[in-house]
């Protein structure tokens, strides 16, 4: 995979008028919740506030006004809005949806997930198209239809006994009519996350599963206590076991993840590296970087909406931009401090 240039380590001062200072954010996340706030303001939104911890509240550049929100502001367009209220209604039993951060937060991959695959919900030959560029070891005739925080089978002891789902599946046909499907998982800002670790009974029936597929070079206890895996061993196992109780012919297990977010790149190649080459009846893992889904959306026949994917999640050229012209203004003010932030984003 080509290496990214290093994002820019963002001044905090640049931060706080855009109202994106937030001391917890790694260097990925806080480029990203700037080029949101970037995407807000020039799509005419207002910043939303966050509530305190002293009971009040304050701006947040990434977050949308309530009544922005209500407006299905956070989506690329008004089929992608009325999609995404469709999909809070008819929401799997069980499904883990937080609303109020679908529809106000902007930084979030919830919405990610909603502008990124609803307009291949909206059109299946689309997604066809689309999904045998990103898996071209699969087989996939047609795409049959494409779910929201889904699970096959939500805490049934024959999968993997517990509640774990999908930000999207896509099910399709094979050419020989069998049925195939693809659990994708959705990284935006993320860093990987701590999962806990599972209960005994679910444990023993991941380990069940690795082993009847042969999966991992190493015993499963070993994976999952691996810093940010734990995540991906439990969503591809769930792949795993649908297609071992026989639910589907063949399946894949997708992460999507910016290229630049170097911390899940980075627990993506760590995990690749626990698996055995795939055996037949085997659930495969790929990572692909959110920008190639893009890409191949718009030489699918999207090349507008991909520009406004782009535009949204990836264009990072905007934050250099950004920088720059802080740079260029504080060595008007202050010569030295700005070769002191210059020798500090080269150090880092």
């Amino acid at each position: 995979m080509p290496v990214s240039p290093p994002l820019p380590v963002i001044p905090g001062a640049l931060l706080q008028r855009h109202h994106c200072f937030v001391p917890s954010d790694t260097r990925f996340r806080a480029a990203a919740r700037l080029l949101q706030a970037n995407w807000r303001h020039a799509s005419g939104f207002r910043s939303g506030s966050i509530p305190t911890r002293q009971g009040g509240h304050r701006r947040l550049g990434s977050m949308l006004t309530q009544a922005d929100a209500d407006a299905g502001g956070n989506f690329l367009s008004p089929d992608l809005a009325r999609l995404a209220q469709y999909e809070i209604a008819y929401r799997q039993p069980g499904a883990l949806v937080h609303v109020q951060r679908l529809f106000a937060n902007t930084l979030s991959s919830q919405p990610l997930a909603l502008n990124l695959f609803g307009p291949l919900k909206l059109n299946l030959e689309l997604a066809a198209i689309v999904m045998r560029v990103l898996l071209p070891h699969a087989d996939i005739h047609h795409v049959t239809a494409i779910h929201f925080e889904h699970s096959p089978g939500r805490g049934q002891a024959e999968l993997t006994n517990d509640r774990t789902a999908f930000d999207v599946v896509i099910t399709y046909r094979r050419s020989d009519g069998a049925r195939g499907f693809i659990g994708a998982e959705i990284k935006y800002s993320e860093s990987p996350n701590g999962d806990p670790i599972p209960a005994p009974q679910t444990l023993a029936r991941l380990d069940d599963v690795a082993q009847a597929a042969a999966l991992y070079e190493v015993p499963i206890q070993d994976v999952l206590h691996a810093v940010g895996q734990r995540q991906l061993c439990r969503e591809h196992l769930l792949a795993q076991a649908a297609l071992i109780r026989g639910d589907w012919a063949e399946a894949d297990f997708l992460l999507i993840a910016p290229q630049a977010n170097h911390l899940i790149v980075d627990a993506a190649e760590r995990y690749a590296a626990f698996l055995k080459p795939a055996l037949p009846g085997a659930a495969l893992f790929t990572f692909v970087t959110l920008e190639k889904i893009i890409a191949a959306m718009g030489e699918a026949g999207e090349p507008a909406h991909a520009v406004a994917l782009h535009r949204r999640y990836t264009d990072f050229g905007i934050i250099d931009r950004l920088v720059a012209d802080d740079i260029a203004i504080t060595s008007v003010r202050s010569p030295i401090s700005a070769l002191a932030v210059t020798g500090l984003v080269a150090s880092n």
